[in-house]
Order: C-alpha cells, then structure tokens, then sequence
C-alpha cells in the first residue's frame, strides 16, 4: 500500500511540474512580446514627430525668406540677405545648415535641391529614399 501512495505522489509531482514549466513558458513568451510591441510602436511614433519637426522648420524657413531679399537661387543652395547678413542655406554632412553660424533646419537628408516655379522657391528632399517638395518662399528673386 505504501507503494501505491508513494507511485501517485510521484505522479502528481511530475504532472505538476509539468504545469509549472508550461506557465512559465507562457509568462516568458508574454514578456517577450510586450517589448517587440512597444518598438514597433516607438518607431512608429519617431517617424511621426520626425514629420512634425521638419513641418515646423520648413515653417522657420519660410519665415526667415518672407524677411529676406536679395534671394539667389541656385540647384543646391541659396543666397540671401537676412538682418543685413549674406546667408547660405545648404546641404552639409546630411543636414540642410543656415549660415553663417549653424543653424540646424532638417536632418539625415540624403539629397536637396532647390527650384523656381511661378515665382515661386521650392526645396525638394529626399530622406530614406523617400522624396518631398515644398514652397518655401514667393516673391522677386534671382
């Protein structure tokens, strides 16, 4: 008889072991997706204020051309006078830099270009393979 107890005590031992790692699995498996998820959503959400950030730039360029003049148009870079200062605003190491100084306006650009159009200045981009064009300025320019 006492066989017989000690037989089921083994076999609930092992049955309950067997539980224990199956949840454990379960509950690694479980942390496991919960980082994956999150990063997904992170990026999702950089590349979201990456679009903001280069609205509110290109927002600040077109304010600092609406104060400018003199504004020469060339393929990858323009000129122009701003608070009586000759500036450039140019593609530098992946960074569209106003100078003199370093003004930061857009990052990890790949290529720009500038063009006229109905007297009209456009700055076109392109970032991830990815290409954007927008108006920056309206007016007399060269």
């Amino acid at each position: 008889m006492d066989r017989r107890i000690s037989k089921n005590r083994n076999t609930k031992k092992r049955g309950s072991i067997l539980v224990e790692i199956i949840l454990s699995l379960w509950i690694v498996l479980l942390f496991i997706a919960i980082p994956i998820e999150a990063t997904n959503l992170l990026q999702r959400n950089l590349q979201f204020e990456q679009n903001v950030q280069d609205e509110i730039s290109l927002l600040q360029l077109k304010r600092i051309l609406l104060l400018s003049y003199d504004i020469h148009v060339e393929k990858d870079y323009l000129t122009f006078i701003y608070e009586e200062r000759e500036c450039i605003l140019s593609l530098i190491n992946q960074k569209l830099i106003l100078q003199p100084g370093t003004y930061i306006l857009l990052i990890d650009i790949d290529a720009i270009s500038f063009s006229t159009n109905n007297n009209m200045i456009f700055i076109s981009f392109e970032r991830e393979g990815k290409k954007k064009q927008y108006a920056i300025a309206k007016g007399i320019f060269e």
